[in-house]
This record gives structure tokens, C-alpha cells and sequence, in this order.
């Protein structure tokens, strides 16, 4: 949401996918239904979410939807919608963050999930 009024804020966030391919495999693929939901999701903003840079879970769900895996890392876990959406999806997680209170957050929020 673009709360400006004198210039336009982009609203859209980038996805850095970054597989680890074991050796002697093949290289990384998406699934192949993955490629029908194209290159630009139209998700909306995750509004009720108290940390001020959240993004919604549907982002997260789609990507864990289009790749074969097991875990995820998450470095800046913020309030936990990467461990969120690991869980409805049956991947494990990894997520980090360097503030205690959003440690907590996410940990409540992934609970609660």
C-alpha cells in the first residue's frame, strides 16, 4: 500500500530463490505446475501483522508450493511468516533474527499457525 501522497513507493517485494543442489544431482527445477503461476502474483499486503515490514503468507506459500525441499532458511525471520507457512506446507525451518522481541513474535505467531 502506497501511503505517499507526493510520489509513487514501489509495492512489490523481490524473491531471491537460492536452492542447494546436491552433488551428482541434477540441477534445481521448479515443480512442473510451478511455471502456470507465472512471474508476477498479485497478493495483497498482510495488514494485521504488527511487524512494520511484514509480507503475506500466500508469497511464502507459493514459492514452498513450487519446489521439491525440506527445509528453509530464513535469515531475517522478522515475525516468522517464512516458519508460518514451512509449517503449513510440511517443510521444516531455520529462521534467524538479530531482535529478541521479533524472536518472540514469530515464535507466537508460528504457534498459533
Amino acid at each position: 500500500m502506497n501511503f505517499n501522497t507526493t510520489y509513487f513507493l514501489p509495492t512489490y517485494e523481490v524473491i531471491y530463490l537460492m536452492p542447494k543442489t546436491p552433488k551428482g544431482t541434477d540441477a534445481f527445477r521448479l515443480k512442473k505446475e510451478a511455471v502456470k503461476k507465472g512471474d508476477i502474483w498479485r497478493i495483497h499486503q498482510d495488514t494485521k501483522n504488527p511487524h512494520p515490514a511484514s509480507f503475506p503468507v500466500e508469497l511464502v506459500d507459493n514459492i514452498l508450493t513450487s519446489c521439491e525441499g525440506k527445509i528453509v532458511l530464513d535469515p531475517f525471520a522478522g515475525s516468522g511468516t517464512v516458519g508460518v507457512s514451512a509449517k503449513r506446507n510440511g517443510w521444516s525451518y531455520v529462521l534467524i533474527d538479530n531482535s529478541p522481541e521479533y524472536c518472540d513474535m514469530a515464535e507466537q505467531r508460528i504457534k498459533e499457525a
